[in-house]
């Protein structure tokens, strides 16, 4: 019950990610910087309540992040540049999907709200590296 609570906050990340990024206020660089920031803030609100709405909202937003990386790179670099970056980006992935389980399992041991606290502050980072960059 609560997984599909949190998938829930998926379903209208489409449509805003849609209207959002078109918009000349907001622009694909903006949105993204949002996105993440959102995202950051929701995370860390969910490790200090606890509340399932908190995850929903967060997911949202982080989907969201992630639909606007597409256009965003589409538009800002070459195909060859592109396709190198994705490259590594994928197997940068695949390491740090090794690594994970050791990073985030000793912190559920030692307080199940420090794992949220890393995402934020991960999200963060990733709102301040797009906001400085491109």
């Amino acid at each position: 019950k609560n997984y599909i609570l949190t998938v829930c906050g998926e379903l209208p990340s489409f449509i805003i990610s849609l209207l959002m990024i078109d918009q000349p206020f907001f622009g694909r660089k903006n949105s993204i910087t949002i996105f993440f920031l959102s995202g950051s803030i929701f995370h860390l609100l969910f490790g200090l309540s606890s509340l399932q709405i908190m995850s929903s909202v967060a997911r949202f937003f982080m989907k969201d992040a992630f639909q606007v990386i597409d256009p965003l790179t589409t538009e800002s670099y070459d195909t060859t540049i592109r396709s190198k970056g994705y490259g590594f980006c994928s197997g940068l992935s695949r390491v740090g999907a090794v690594v994970m389980p050791y990073i985030v399992f000793p912190l559920n041991d030692w307080n199940p709200k420090s794992v949220y606290f890393l995402f934020s502050f991960v999200m963060f980072l990733a709102a301040l590296v797009v906001w400085g960059s491109i």
